[in-house]
């Protein structure tokens, strides 16, 4: 028996399961300095495995004349080119195709198994990142230089890779 509606079962529940709470934590710089009034920013990268997504948090010094709003990039994928930005609902898990009928209620769609559509856009891993390597963040290059103990053992053991 097939099923009516033809879902596709993308299950990130294992990797979830696997890596909930293990963050990676690298310790990087943006050199803004070539910019007016611009200068060399401490950061602070953090990659979640349980999702892939990475959070920048900027490195505030006391007395330093910066407001206390730590948060560089709010936690989410990020994207290894940034080409143009996409309209709302342009780029979708799912392709729904209108098969025949009026649209709205009484016509008949199926889903897009062939992905016709589909906007290939590859984002950061933790293979990507790496010391010394230059995270492309919304157009702004940062430079990781540091990890952290439980970052250096997670590449040690998974990718045989030593600092």
């Amino acid at each position: 028996m097939q099923p009516h509606r033809p879902y596709e079962k993308c299950d990130t529940l294992k990797q979830f399961l696997d890596n909930d709470r293990k963050v990676l934590r690298f310790y990087c710089i943006w050199d803004n300095s070539s910019e007016m009034f611009g200068d060399v920013r401490e950061l602070v990268l953090h990659y979640f495995l349980a999702d892939d997504t990475i959070e920048i948090r900027e490195v505030i010094r006391a007395n330093s004349g910066r407001d206390a709003a730590p948060k560089f990039l709010k936690r989410s994928k990020v994207p290894k080119e940034v080409g143009a930005l996409h309209k709302p609902g342009e780029i979708t898990e799912r392709t729904v195709l209108n098969v025949f009928g009026p649209m709205g209620h009484g016509g008949r769609y199926i889903l897009d198994s062939l992905k016709t559509g589909a906007v290939d856009k590859s984002c950061y891993t933790d293979a990507d990142l790496t010391v010394g390597a230059k995270v492309n963040v919304w157009g702004r290059e940062v430079t990781i230089c540091d990890m952290d103990e439980f970052t250096e053992h997670h590449y040690n053991s998974k990718f045989g890779v030593a600092k």
